[in-house]
């Protein structure tokens, strides 16, 4: 994974949904992503 110094873009095939969730651990100046979840149902 990337890192604040060293950032990384993960890009995947496009999906449909209707809840998401996603977790930081932490956001004082740049926000840190820990967890993004995507749910059909």
């Amino acid at each position: 994974m990337g890192s604040v110094a060293s950032p990384s873009t993960h890009t995947f095939s496009a999906v449909t949904g209707t809840k998401a969730r996603i977790y930081f651990t932490s956001g004082i100046d740049i926000p840190l992503i820990y967890e993004f979840e995507l749910y059909a149902t």
